[in-house]
């Protein structure tokens, strides 16, 4: 019976895409092979040891005991969740052409999934709302990034923040402008390739 419930042997990247996943499909047949196996006083470190690549091992080999091992390896393969840019994933995903509408409602679905839904007030989830079409409705792409590299952002903070790069960016201008001529030839090759903020 161990035999149908035998893993394969992990050896994922905790950089390549979906290694989260990976690694979480993984444990959960790990378990299930744990819980058939028939064997009096089971190491299950050992027995872990022997379904990681040689490079999974070398994160946990410091590690005295199994729920160590796991724990070390959980904080390595599943990191935190980006709730604003999970957020934004979900709101401006629309479906593709030639994908069915079973399809599109499971994608849906899945990225909802890091989006940290909570039971919150009406008024909470009315700010969140208002802060997620905030973002999405930006006309700079720049501003935008920069809201979606925090993980969790109120409406008042992304508010605040879109205000503060538009400023910054509008002073950049001016002390730009203000140089002599001689200095914005080289500042203009210089930031020729950063993307606008406008208003």
């Amino acid at each position: 019976m161990d035999r149908i419930f035998r893993p394969e042997k992990f050896d994922i990247e905790p950089t390549a895409p979906q290694a989260a996943e990976h690694w979480q499909h993984w444990y959960e047949t790990f378990k299930n092979f744990i819980s058939v196996v028939s064997v009096d006083n089971l190491d299950t470190k050992k027995l872990l040891i022997n379904y990681i690549s040689p490079a999974v091992y070398q994160m946990i080999l410091d590690k005295e005991t199994f729920d160590e091992a796991i724990q070390t390896l959980n904080s390595i393969y599943i990191q935190p969740k980006n709730e604003v840019f999970a957020r934004h994933r979900l709101a401006t995903c629309k479906q593709e052409q030639g994908q069915t509408i079973d399809a599109y409602m499971q994608k849906l679905r899945v990225l909802s999934k890091d989006c940290n839904f909570k039971a919150v007030t009406a008024e909470r989830h009315r700010e969140e709302a208002i802060r997620d079409s905030f973002i999405n409705g930006l006309v700079s792409n720049s501003i935008r990034k920069r809201l979606l590299e925090k993980t969790v952002l109120s409406l008042k903070d992304a508010f605040e923040e879109a205000l503060l790069l538009k400023y910054a960016y509008q002073h950049s201008l001016q002390y730009e402008s203000s140089q002599p001529e001689t200095n914005c030839a080289a500042t203009t090759l210089t930031n020729s390739s950063a993307s606008p903020l406008p208003n």
